[in-house]
């Protein structure tokens, strides 16, 4: 019996491992609730239908031991790291927007994140650099500089920006701003880098 309960727990470990590893490299993020639970499901369903109860209950142990460990995808975060080049003779602060939608893309109101970067403090040879911790998802940016130290991003009477600004990838405005499409981009487990030349349209 002893050796039996071993060699299911051993069976158990090396099926679990090896399908969370295949999703693991193709989603580049740990298996989410929906998914487990169905694994967890198939995997008790198919030995119970082997009339192994001893199996099945073993199993149902392991698992619990297993999933009491597990971090699921909304706990993962990532770190992007922000280059911002063209603020070398700048002093004051830099400000960036994080979006994480195309519905709530460039609107004041419905932004997921943001950071206040001082330029002296971030300022790493001809580049002011900074680093933000976010969980896995899609986003996309926008930087600006603030000239007057009013907090604000300054405009024209047509809404173009008056004081230096830029959008991830680099995307430019064409008879408007950038859409989020051309703004966007995939944060995973890997660090990435995000470098923007800041420029002024006026």
């Amino acid at each position: 019996m002893f050796r039996m309960c071993c060699k299911t727990v051993v069976y158990c470990k090396k099926y679990l491992l090896e399908h969370c590893n295949t999703l693991l490299l193709r989603e580049r993020r740990l298996i989410p609730g929906t998914i487990w639970a169905m694994l967890v499901a198939d995997i008790t369903w198919s030995i119970a239908m082997s009339k192994n109860l001893v199996t099945a209950f073993l199993l149902n142990l392991f698992l619990g031991m297993f999933a009491s460990q597990w971090t699921f995808a909304d706990d993962l975060t990532g770190i992007l790291i922000v280059e911002l080049s063209g603020l070398k003779d700048a002093t004051g602060d830099v400000y960036i927007a994080v979006y994480n939608s195309e519905d709530d893309w460039l609107s004041e109101d419905a932004v997921f994140a943001s950071e206040k970067v001082a330029i002296a403090d971030a300022l790493d040879g001809e580049l002011v650099r900074t680093e933000l911790q976010l969980p896995l998802d899609d986003y996309a940016l926008t930087v600006f500089y603030d000239a007057d130290g009013d907090g604000e991003l300054n405009t024209n009477f047509i809404g173009i920006p008056k004081e230096p600004f830029a959008m991830s990838n680099n995307a430019v405005a064409k008879f408007g701003p950038p859409k989020y499409d051309e703004a966007v981009f995939t944060l995973g487990a890997e660090p990435l880098i995000q470098h923007i030349v800041i420029q002024t349209l006026e």
